[in-house]
C-alpha cells in the first residue's frame, strides 16, 4: 500500500489501512455496512457505491480519473493522512487497560 499510487478496493477495513499509507483509493461499496466507512473516509477516498444496476462503469470512470489526474491523488492522499493516523489500536489498547485496571479488586 505504501508503495502504491492508487488502490481500488470494498468500503470496508482496508479502507483505513488505505488511508494510514496516504494510498489514494477508489472505495467500492456493495453492502449497507459499508456506507458509514465511506462517509467517515469522504474526501480521503473516491467513494463509488455499485449495486445490480451499475457494476462496472461507475469503477472505471473512478480509476481513470485517479490514473490521469495527479492533482486528485494528491488531494486524495494529503486528505487520508489528514484524517487516520495510525495509532488508533494503541488507544484502544490503552483504554481497555485502563477500564481492566478500573475493574481490579472488585470482586464478583
Amino acid at each position: 500500500m505504501e508503495r502504491a499510487d492508487i488502490a481500488c478496493t470494498g468500503a470496508g477495513q482496508t479502507l483505513f489501512e488505505l488511508a494510514v499509507t496516504g494510498c489514494p483509493a477508489v472505495a467500492v461499496g456493495y453492502v449497507e455496512n459499508q456506507r458509514r466507512n465511506m462517509g467517515v473516509l469522504a474526501g480521503a477516498i473516491l467513494p463509488v457505491w455499485v449495486d445490480e444496476h451499475d457494476r462496472t462503469g461507475l469503477i472505471e470512470d473512478a480509476i481513470e480519473l485517479l490514473l490521469v489526474d495527479t492533482s486528485v491523488r494528491t488531494q486524495l492522499s494529503q486528505g487520508a493522512l489528514a484524517l487516520v493516523d495510525g495509532h488508533g489500536t494503541d488507544r484502544v489498547a490503552d483504554r481497555m487497560i485502563g477500564l481492566a485496571r478500573s475493574f481490579e479488586g472488585i470482586s464478583s
